[in-house]
């Protein structure tokens, strides 16, 4: 056997593997969708988890400030995650409640 036909052997046996993997995979993810609380794991494709969260949508921050931000007490705190505004994807994520408070503050403060 050549070193070409080696290869191509040690290729189509990682092929073999990879394959297996990725249907065990679907299957482990098709079972966890069957308890999983949230639905909203269906949306997210594969590699395209928030960073942050881990596809989650909630983050546990160090303080009560939470997203946010400034002072805030010493307790550990759950809150949504303030990269995807809790979509859990990195890709699409939801619109920002920063953005939302500030627009709301500013309406507040045209209608007085």
């Amino acid at each position: 056997m050549n070193e070409h036909e080696e290869l191509r052997q040690k290729y189509n046996t990682l092929a073999e593997a990879h394959e297996k993997l990725r249907e065990k995979y679907s299957s482990l993810r098709d079972e966890f969708f069957k308890v999983s609380p949230s639905s909203r794991f269906y949306d997210i494709e594969e590699g395209d988890f928030c960073a942050e969260c881990n596809g989650s949508g909630y983050k546990l921050y160090g303080s009560t400030a939470t997203w946010r931000g400034g002072i805030g007490g010493q307790a550990m705190t759950t809150s949504v995650c303030d990269k995807c505004w809790g979509s859990g994807s990195k890709s699409k994520p939801w619109p920002s409640w920063r953005k939302y408070e500030e627009l709301e503050r500013k309406l507040n403060d045209s209608s007085r």
